[in-house]
Order: C-alpha cells, then sequence, then structure tokens
C-alpha cells in the first residue's frame, strides 16, 4: 500500500512537471512572438517618421504634412505665410493688439519680435488705431504671390501680393492699395515653445506709391533662392 502511495505521488510529480514545461515553453513562444512583432510594429513605425512629418498646426486648423528630409513643401510654406500676413493685415482696433501679441508669441523670432513691438510703441499704433475705431482687410492676390522653400540657405521664404483697405470710424473708406511682402523663415518640429512649427526671422513691407516698391520686395524674395542670406529685420 505504501508502495503504491509512494508510485502515484511520483506519477502526480512527473505529471505536474510536465504541465509546467508545456506552460513555460507556451510562456517562452508568446514572449518571443511579442518580442518580433514589437521589433515590425517599431520598425513600420520609424519608417513612417522617417518618410515625413506630420504636424498638427492648430493655427491653420488642419493637419500638414512635411517631408522629413530638410525640404519644405510649398503648400506648408503657403498656409503659414498666409496666416502671419492675415493677422498682421486683417484686424479691427478692438483685435489689433492680441494678434500682434499671438505673431510676437508663436510666429516670430524673439529678434524679429522685438524690433516689431518697439515700432508699434514708437508709432503709438494700437492707440491711434482706437481713436480712429479703424478697421483693416487685406486679400491675398494667389496668383501673383510665391511660396517657396530656398534650399540653398534652408530657409521658408515668399513673396505676397495682396490688396489692404483701410476704414477708419468703423466703415468709412480711408485707402486703398496694393502692399507687397517678403518673408523669411526657418520651418521646426512643433514643440510647446514653437507649436505652429515655424519661426518667421525678416519681413520686409511695400506699398503701392513707393519707388520701387513691388521690385525692391521680390528682389529679396530672388535673392533668397539664389542662397543670399538675407538678415533679421522688419519694415
Amino acid at each position: 500500500m505504501i508502495k503504491t502511495k509512494s508510485v502515484n505521488q511520483y506519477e502526480n510529480a512527473l505529471y505536474e512537471a510536465r504541465i509546467w514545461r508545456i506552460v513555460s515553453y507556451s510562456l517562452l513562444v508568446f514572449v518571443v512572438i511579442s518580442s518580433v512583432l514589437l521589433v515590425v510594429f517599431a520598425y513600420l513605425a520609424y519608417g513612417g517618421i522617417r518618410n515625413e512629418r506630420v504636424i498638427l498646426v492648430p493655427g491653420l486648423q488642419n493637419k500638414v504634412v512635411v517631408p522629413a528630409s530638410s525640404y519644405i513643401s510649398k503648400n506648408f510654406v503657403k498656409g503659414i505665410v498666409s496666416k502671419v500676413v492675415s493677422l498682421q493685415e486683417q484686424w479691427t482696433y478692438e483685435s489689433i493688439q492680441d494678434q500682434f501679441d499671438e505673431l510676437s508669441k508663436f510666429y516670430y523670432t524673439d529678434g524679429l519680435g522685438n524690433l516689431t513691438n518697439a515700432n508699434l510703441i514708437s508709432t503709438d499704433r494700437f492707440n491711434y488705431v482706437r481713436e480712429k475705431k479703424m478697421i483693416s482687410t487685406f486679400k491675398i492676390d494667389y496668383e501673383k504671390s510665391e511660396f517657396d522653400f530656398c534650399e540653398k540657405i534652408q530657409s521658408l521664404c515668399a513673396f505676397v501680393v495682396g490688396t489692404r483697405k483701410l476704414y477708419i470710424n468703423h466703415n468709412e473708406i480711408l485707402s486703398e492699395k496694393k502692399v507687397f511682402y517678403f518673408l523669411l523663415g526657418d520651418g521646426v518640429y512643433p514643440t510647446e515653445d514653437h507649436p505652429f512649427a515655424v519661426k518667421i526671422s525678416r519681413i520686409k513691407i511695400g506699398e503701392e506709391g513707393e519707388d520701387g516698391a513691388e521690385e525692391n520686395v521680390r528682389t529679396l524674395f530672388l535673392m533668397s533662392k539664389e542662397g543670399k542670406k538675407i538678415g533679421e529685420s522688419v519694415q
């Protein structure tokens, strides 16, 4: 009887050992397969990141896909530049200060933002606009405007042509004229400090009626395309 009991215990032990071996092998296979799948998924994800950058741009209210190389698409430049020019040109006497604050905080380099703020303060721009109850509208002429990535200097660049209408006392037309913009800037990965994925470093503005306004502004754009770096300034 004792011998039979010992044999049963031995057989039970062998059975439990076989069960645990099976469980162990199953776990090992599961771990190996999981590891392989993880590597595959990681490779696929890396490949996607390598081929393009997906940038969410709240200011444009859409998704912009930027190639992962240093090249920035013309559509990306067009979207960002249009937003910047719109903030600077389309305002009311109630919104103008907030819009320039937004430009300085999110879109301009520190140097350009400081120069712009200094000009606004020296001319007492905001108080003047509020006193006159001024409103500005602006329409970009996309057929005459040019948006590009200047590869030789690794910067986005644009020549923008548009029509500005200024009103006083809410709706009295003050002036209507063509305006010419040159913008230069660098595209960056979006971060907390640069959520809009760009920093504009140079702006030049010419207005209809000034000698050679259009030609002078467009020359800056062409110089950038040729690889001639232009300093940080605003006018």
